[in-house]
């Protein structure tokens, strides 16, 4: 019985460690080519036309959860990025969107946000 509180408890505590670890991380500017494999995605992206990026967002599947903040997904999808719970700010006044997991850690990408940030961008 202790063995599976030790357990729980280590597992409680890992994830809420990886969880601040990503908060803190600084956003990464969405590189030009895919990549193979990245630790702790946060993508920052310039953004063309604004509009264009609010009919790529719903057409993706992000609906509107605040003001210029974009979500989709579910806390309890699996490890595809087209279930993960993923939120887009845009800051239309300085031209950028941010893409990142609102609540959890996505501890890494082997290219599908990127996949997902690159559309949004792509108007």
């Amino acid at each position: 019985m202790s063995d599976l509180i030790f357990t729980l408890t280590l597992s409680v505590l890992t994830v809420v460690a990886l969880s601040i670890f990503y908060r803190i991380l600084p956003m990464r500017e969405l590189p030009g080519l895919r990549p193979g494999f990245t630790w702790f995605p946060k993508y920052s992206f310039a953004i063309e036309d604004l509009e264009a990026l609010k009919r790529n967002l719903y057409m993706e599947g992000f609906v509107e959860s605040g003001q210029n903040q974009y979500s989709r997904g579910s806390y309890f999808g699996d490890f595809k990025a087209s279930w993960a719970k993923l939120r887009i700010d845009v800051d239309g006044f300085n031209g950028r969107a941010t893409l990142k997991s609102p609540l959890v850690v996505i501890a890494f990408d082997t290219g599908d946000l990127w996949d997902i940030a690159s559309k949004l961008r792509a108007g």
